[in-house]
C-alpha cells in the first residue's frame, strides 16, 4: 500500500510543470492590462502546460498557463502590470523544458484588452525556418552555416534555427532542414506557414 502511494505520487509530480519564471510583484505597479491568446508552432496551437510570461526589458510584467477556459481550448490569459504607455514587452514561453524569447513589438497600453475580440497569437514560426520568412528553404541552410561560423545573418530566427529543438544551432539542424525540404521530417513542413485560423 505505501509502495502504491509512492509510486502514485511521483507519477503526479512528473505530470506536473516546473515554473522557470519568478512571480509578479501585482503591487509595484497601479495599472494593468489584460492579454488572451495562443501560442503556436509549427502553424498549430501548443495545449496545457506551456507557460506565457511577458517582460519589460529583465522585469516579469505578467504570466499565465495556456489551458482550457470558459469552454475554450489552448489559451491563456492573464494581467500585465506596469505604469507607463509604450513601455516595450516581450514574450517569454516556456514549452518542452525550453524557455523561447519571442518580440512581435507589443507595448504596455492601460486598461487595455488585448485579445478580447480576436486571439493575440504569439507564433514562435517553423522549426527549420531560420531566417523566419514563414518559409523553408535552402536560404535557411545558408543562414545556419552563418550562424555556426559566427558571421552576419541580417534576418536570423533562434528557434526556426533550432531545426531538432535541442537548445544549439548545429551542423545536425542543417541535416534538419534538408530534410524537411525534402519532406522526410513531419516537424515542420517547406512552404508557407499555415494562417491562424
Amino acid at each position: 500500500m505505501l509502495v502504491l502511494l509512492l509510486v502514485g505520487s511521483a507519477s503526479l509530480m512528473a505530470q506536473s510543470t516546473t515554473d522557470p519564471f519568478p512571480s509578479v510583484d501585482t503591487y509595484k505597479y497601479a495599472d494593468n492590462m489584460t492579454i488572451m491568446g495562443q501560442v503556436r508552432q509549427n502553424g498549430q496551437p501548443l495545449g496545457s502546460g506551456t507557460i506565457v510570461a511577458v517582460y519589460c526589458g529583465d522585469e516579469i510584467r505578467g504570466k499565465g498557463t495556456v489551458g482550457n477556459k470558459n469552454g475554450r481550448n489552448n489559451i491563456f490569459y492573464f494581467m500585465v502590470y506596469g505604469a507607463t504607455n509604450g513601455d516595450p514587452l516581450v514574450f517569454k514561453v516556456y514549452t518542452g523544458g525550453k524557455t523561447v524569447e519571442v518580440d512581435q513589438g507589443l507595448t504596455y497600453q492601460i486598461n487595455a484588452e488585448i485579445g478580447k475580440e480576436n486571439y493575440y497569437y504569439i507564433d514562435l514560426g517553423l522549426r527549420g525556418d531560420a531566417n523566419g520568412d514563414g518559409n523553408v528553404s535552402v536560404t535557411d541552410i545558408a543562414v545556419v552555416v552563418n550562424k555556426i561560423l559566427q558571421l552576419n545573418n541580417p534576418s536570423y530566427s533562434p528557434y526556426g534555427a533550432d531545426a531538432n529543438g535541442d537548445g544549439s544551432v548545429t551542423v545536425t539542424d542543417i541535416g534538419v532542414i534538408v530534410d524537411i525540404i525534402l519532406g522526410h521530417n513531419s516537424n515542420a513542413k517547406p512552404g508557407n506557414t499555415p494562417e491562424p485560423q
